[in-house]
């Protein structure tokens, strides 16, 4: 399901093109083309896409594979990709890991394209793990007794149903 700040994002977006081709042309657009023009049905997402809509969209992000993942990240909550790999090797293979370049640098992000789909956050200064999909989320800290645990089973048991 589209998120409804994406499409109000696009729907902006279209709303200033067509100000600009009318001030260009003279002709106005019609209001059902922009709404129309502004949803992006599912059929036609690619990975990417649903990727960055569960990102957050004041960072801007890189790729990296799991390998720049293991050697740039050491902090809090770093067993946790290997323990999905371990135990959830169906999920591990759907992650597309990306890194911030603004903001955030250090913090490690991965995104599961499958159904739901869901997204994890490395934050190693405030020593946390994030978790959410469209409709919930969790952030596992310290204060847990083992957070790569208490992530593992939030996964299974909340977001996967297993």
């Amino acid at each position: 399901m589209v998120s409804f700040q994406a499409t109000l994002e696009r729907l902006i977006k279209k709303g200033w093109k067509n100000v600009f081709d009318f001030r260009l042309t003279g002709k106005p657009p019609r209001s059902r083309e922009i709404i129309d023009s502004a949803h992006v049905p599912l059929s036609v997402k690619t990975q990417k896409k649903e990727s960055l809509e569960l990102l957050f969209l004041n960072e801007k992000y890189v790729n990296e594979n799991y390998n720049d993942f293991m050697s740039r990240y050491s902090g809090f909550g770093e067993d946790l990709y290997s323990l999905l790999s371990e135990q959830l090797p169906e999920v591990f293979r759907k992650l597309t890991f990306y890194k911030g370049i603004v903001y955030q640098t250090e913090d490690s992000y991965a995104v599961f394209i499958g159904e739901p789909a869901f997204g994890i956050q490395l934050d190693p200064l405030i020593e946390v793990i994030v978790i959410w999909t469209h409709d919930d989320h969790i952030e596992i800290g310290y204060w847990w007794e083992d957070p790569c645990a208490e992530a593992l089973r939030f996964i299974k048991d909340v977001i996967l149903g297993k």
